[in-house]
């Protein structure tokens, strides 16, 4: 378990912050929950989606984020940024086609008040921001739970294909045309009119998609060898954000 510091900690938390409040939706359109997904099995939701509701929620979310980022009374504003983040995609999700591009970053928070919680009961953390071993903890699960969240996707892919994934990733291309003629149908903006240089490529070099995209899948395959350590940490998650990227890039 790596030493951290008070700043760093601090510094930690400000960041983690910033990412969740730029991410977080701006608006909820959505007034039904058809089809239930998580905690809408037992609550109705659709009230984040009435006039003027959200705007007040997503300020109590900005002020439990102030007060987590200040380390201040964790154990109370950690599990309350937790559910106040999970609710508005719970609802997102209850539509009938669900999204799970920001699971990962509830996950996190839900690992982080686990720890937190669980340090209390120990009597290690209190009011006050938390100390260096507790940073240390917080920091491993976040990169625990980050690790596991890429092993989960990992599994899924070669249970859903009977370990044919890595075979048949080359078939990426073809699902990236596919999106790329959507989402001009979508828009109609000109410059997607065209199918993608970079993604023709893909699919007429079969073998070279297969070292693409399996790279990516080996990516996440061993990403929990980053767990406690700055250095591979610093390079997985540089390498995590190059691959987003790229996915990006190429489906667009």
């Amino acid at each position: 378990v790596p030493d951290v510091g008070r700043w760093e900690g601090f510094l930690y938390r400000i960041l983690l912050a910033i990412v969740l409040e730029r991410l977080f939706p701006r608006e909820m359109m959505f007034h039904a929950q058809p089809v239930p997904s998580g905690l809408a099995h037992f609550f109705d939701l659709t009230w984040l989606s009435q006039p003027g509701y959200y705007d007040i929620y997503r300020m109590v979310f900005v002020g439990a984020l102030i007060l987590f980022t200040s380390g201040m009374a964790l154990p109370l504003s950690l599990p309350l940024v937790t559910v106040l983040h999970v609710l508005p995609y719970t609802l997102i999700n209850s539509q009938g086609s669900t999204n799970h591009s920001y699971q990962i970053m509830s996950l996190t928070l839900l690992g982080l008040s686990v720890t937190v919680l669980y340090h209390t009961t120990r009597g290690r953390v209190k009011g006050m921001p938390p100390g260096p071993e507790v940073n240390a903890w917080l920091l491993v699960t976040a990169q625990f739970v980050i690790a596991a969240a890429y092993l989960v996707s990992v599994c899924s892919k070669l249970i859903n294909s009977d370990g044919a994934w890595l075979f048949n990733s080359h078939y990426i291309a073809l699902d990236l045309m596919k999106t790329n003629r959507q989402n001009y149908l979508t828009w109609l903006r000109p410059e997607l009119q065209f199918d993608p240089p970079i993604v023709l490529w893909l699919l007429h070099h079969p073998m070279m998609a297969r070292v693409v995209f399996g790279a990516g899948f080996m990516l996440e395959a061993f990403m929990f060898l980053a767990i406690g350590s700055r250095w591979a940490s610093c390079l997985f998650g540089l390498a995590v954000i190059a691959m987003a990227g790229l996915a990006g890039w190429l489906a667009w």
